[in-house]
């Protein structure tokens, strides 16, 4: 399939939406106190980068969708560990 101009900007402004996503993803730590955590989150953020930006090769629509997908949780992850963990900024 080739990739066309459209194609090619919808799949690098998908990423750099679920990049520029990952800004909170590492601010987490003033929010989310306990290291393990932490690392798990971030680790979610980098598999999920990685397979934004593998799968976007041939379905350049999913990095544009990765981003809100990656906010979304982040924000239900933080929301549950303030409800259940009393997690406070």
């Amino acid at each position: 399939m080739e990739e066309t101009i459209a194609r090619r900007v919808g799949r690098w402004l998908g990423i750099g939406l679920y990049v520029a996503v990952g800004f909170f993803y590492l601010a987490s730590g003033l929010v989310v106190p306990v290291v393990p955590w932490l690392i798990i989150l971030n680790i979610v953020w980098v598999v999920g980068l990685v397979v934004a930006w593998r799968a976007s090769a041939e379905r350049w629509w999913i990095a544009l969708v990765s981003g809100p997908i990656a906010w979304v949780f982040w924000t239900l992850y933080v929301t549950v560990g303030e409800n259940l963990l009393g997690w406070t900024a």
